[in-house]
């Protein structure tokens, strides 16, 4: 298994939710794997601040080839968002 740790960090202070997910997609464009949540920006206790993530990516089944996984956290209050890539 492949375990993923990421910060988030928010700067809006205006009440909305994060949508926060990780994909993991085969060269093909196949994809893999896939999970999403929603972090609420009350945990943040109406300040700026970082949500903690992390998944577990199960690698078992996977056939042998490159893999891009893609970690992507996107504000449901004006849609702007962050997204970070790797091989």
């Amino acid at each position: 298994q492949l375990e993923v740790l990421a910060e988030v960090y928010d700067n809006q202070q205006t009440s909305h939710k994060v949508d926060i997910s990780t994909t993991l997609r085969a060269s093909d464009g196949r994809v893999a794997f896939s999970t999403n949540e929603t972090r609420d920006s009350s945990d943040l206790g109406g300040k700026a601040g970082g949500y903690g993530y992390t998944a577990v990516v199960p690698l078992n089944g996977l056939t042998p080839g490159l893999y891009v996984l893609r970690v992507e956290a996107k504000s449901t209050l004006n849609g702007a968002a962050a997204v970070r890539e790797t091989m």
